[in-house]
């Protein structure tokens, strides 16, 4: 009996916590010098509210890499609308260390508490999320973290303008837009 007891609390957890892990490009600007690099985002839903994690962030500047950590944002409610989740926040998080075997110090946890912004829309496909931090006072840095990635099914563009995930965003998608918001 014990052992059924304790397969339906798994069975309740796994249904309550919902993951999805895109992968995509992180466009990076610091103080407005641009780099790109892969990424995975994971966003999980707990109940209404959403966590999102980018492990391992990494800035590159002039040859030069930056070992910053994970950044991890917990309990963010969210809205949806037209089959997008949007979630947003303005709050100081801490940067935890990675895990790359390879790197030897992260800095994220030597600055504390870092200011952040986020704004993040997505459905179980895609995923579109500006982050800036604010560093000026530490670092004199500003970095604006954007990524766009899909979760690799395969279905449509990655793109969240790709409504109906054809892998093409047109005037088809427009329609479905305009007929979701007159109700057809």
């Amino acid at each position: 009996m014990k052992k059924i007891y304790s397969l339906l609390l798994l069975l309740v957890a796994a249904l309550a916590a919902h993951a999805v892990e895109y992968k995509g490009q992180l466009i990076v600007y610091v103080n407005e010098n641009e780099s790109m690099q892969d990424a995975v985002i994971t966003i999980e839903e707990n109940d209404g509210s959403y966590d999102l994690v980018l492990k391992n962030f990494k800035l590159k500047s002039d040859g030069q890499v930056m070992p910053v950590g994970n950044i991890v944002v917990t309990g963010v409610k969210g809205t949806t609308e037209y089959g997008f989740t949007t979630i947003e926040l303005e709050r100081k998080v801490v940067i935890t260390n990675g895990d790359d075997p390879t790197v030897e110090q992260w800095l994220g946890p030597l600055l504390g508490e870092v200011p952040l912004e986020l704004l993040a829309k997505f459905d179980d496909h895609a995923l579109v999320v500006g982050i800036s931090i604010d560093m000026q006072e530490t670092l004199e840095q500003d970095i604006e973290v954007n990524f766009i990635g899909s979760n690799g099914d395969g279905s449509g563009s990655g793109n969240p303008a790709d409504v109906n995930r054809d892998g093409n965003v047109d005037v088809v998608d427009v329609n479905d837009v305009i007929n979701a918001v007159l109700g057809k």
